[in-house]
């Protein structure tokens, strides 16, 4: 029923923000050990920076609105009035089709141009075993595990989004144009794993813009600049900075 995705995909996307809220309240931020040293270090190209942010802001935009459009009806419409719903709903439909292009764009480039950074490693292993050193607390607190340019939770953020970006990318034009299948069950299919896509890729995304501007001190900075300070680097991807250090 729509009530029951309506009610899915508010309180994953909304649910994941609370709990992410209240991790940050106990365990606090993963801090950098030895400080900001003041020294960059170049992580991503002007163009890696450029596609991370069409293909970000398209994908926010993309939440909101299918949030709106899913959900609205329910928990919007009843408090506003038919003429400003109309308008309002209006709006949110063309802005989801209009945004779905530069998503797919930033989608495909990003998927094309990251993936072989994003390939399993044998220290992958042992960062999963340690969550990362994010937490705390017990034998967790003050890990810093290996890792190289990409650490095992950014791995499983890129192949979920590259994944269920797909089914995203692919569901999607099939509900903008229907004569892309043949039948009515194939279109609805298509809504199915679109919807289904959004709840993964809205739950990820939630956690994905914690790690960087909340949890992880200086991550942030690798996506506003395209470079990283030195410690930072040291603590979360020291296989990298030691490739880069012997000149690879």
């Amino acid at each position: 029923p729509a009530s029951w995705w309506a009610d899915l995909l508010s309180y994953s996307f909304f649910g994941m923000i609370v709990l992410l809220a209240l991790f940050v309240a106990i365990n606090g931020k993963a801090k950098l050990s030895q400080g900001f040293s003041g020294k960059k270090i170049d992580r991503w190209s002007g163009m890696d920076v450029l596609v991370h942010w069409v293909g970000a802001i398209a994908c926010l935009l993309l939440i909101i609105t299918g949030l709106i459009m899913v959900a609205g009806r329910f928990w919007l419409e009843p408090n506003m009035g038919a003429s400003h719903w109309t308008g309002f709903i209006g709006t949110s439909v063309a802005l989801h089709d209009l945004m779905a292009f530069p998503f797919i764009l930033g989608w495909a480039v990003m998927v094309v141009k990251w993936a072989s950074k994003q390939l399993p490693e044998a220290c992958d292993i042992g960062w999963l075993k340690v969550v990362g050193g994010y937490l705390n607390f017990g034998p967790f607190k003050g890990k810093h595990p290996d890792a190289g340019f990409a650490n095992a939770g950014e791995k499983l953020w890129f192949w979920c989004f590259a994944l269920f970006g797909a089914l995203m990318v692919g569901s999607g034009l099939v509900l903008m144009f229907p004569s892309l299948v043949a039948t009515k069950d194939g279109a609805n299919l298509a809504l199915i794993l679109h919807l289904v896509s959004a709840f993964v890729l809205g739950a990820f995304t939630v956690v994905h813009i914690y790690m960087a501007t909340v949890i992880s001190e200086g991550g942030m900075e690798c996506m506003l600049s395209g470079k990283c300070d030195e410690n930072w680097a040291k603590q979360h991807h020291n296989l990298w900075y030691k490739s880069l250090s012997k000149g690879k």
